[in-house]
C-alpha cells in the first residue's frame, strides 16, 4: 500500500504539474496571440511608411534630376547673356567708329571748303576780303533767310463778275 500511496502522490504531483504547464502553455500563447498582433499591427503602420519613404526618395530624385538641369540652364543663360551684351558692346562700338568717321569727314569737307572760300577772298596783302551787302539787316548772321517781299496783285474779275 505504500507502493499505492507513492503512486497516488506522484499522479497528485503529476496532476498539477500537467495544470500548471497546461496554465503556463496558455500564458505563453495568448502572450505569442498578442505578439503576433502586435506585429501585424506594425507592419500595417510600416507599409504605408515604406511606400512614402519610397515615394519621397525618387520624388528627391526627380528634383535633383531638375536643380541640375536648371542649373546647367542657368549657366547657359549667363553665357549667352554674356555673348549678347558683348556683340551690344561690338555693335555700338561700331556705330562709335562709323560716327566718327563720318563726323572727321564732315570736319575734313567743311574744312577744304572753308579753305577754298579763303583761298578765293585773300587779297594781296595777305588780309582777307569780305563782301559788304547794302542792308543792314543782312549783315547779322541769322540763321533765318529773308526773302523778298512779292507785290500782290487783286483779282479783279472778282471784283466785276460778282
Amino acid at each position: 500500500m505504500a507502493s499505492l500511496d507513492v503512486i497516488r502522490n506522484e499522479l497528485k504531483h503529476v496532476t498539477v504539474e500537467t495544470d500548471r504547464l497546461k496554465k503556463k502553455k496558455g500564458k505563453v500563447d495568448s502572450t505569442v496571440q498578442n505578439l503576433n498582433f502586435k506585429i501585424l499591427r506594425a507592419k500595417s503602420k510600416l507599409e504605408p511608411v515604406s511606400a512614402a519613404e519610397e515615394k519621397a526618395r525618387s520624388i528627391v530624385m526627380s528634383l535633383s534630376h531638375t536643380l541640375e538641369k536648371l542649373k546647367t540652364k542657368i549657366e547657359e543663360a549667363k553665357k549667352e547673356n554674356e555673348d549678347v551684351s558683348q556683340e551690344v558692346v561690338r555693335q555700338e562700338l561700331e556705330v562709335g567708329k562709323a560716327s566718327e568717321a563720318l563726323a572727321l569727314e564732315k570736319l575734313k569737307t567743311l574744312k577744304e571748303t572753308r579753305h577754298i572760300k579763303l583761298n578765293g577772298t585773300i587779297t594781296p596783302a595777305r588780309g582777307a576780303k569780305f563782301q559788304k551787302t547794302a542792308s543792314p539787316a543782312a549783315r547779322h548772321i541769322s540763321p533765318f533767310t529773308i526773302k523778298k517781299r512779292k507785290k500782290v496783285i487783286p483779282n479783279l474779275t472778282k471784283l466785276f463778275w460778282g
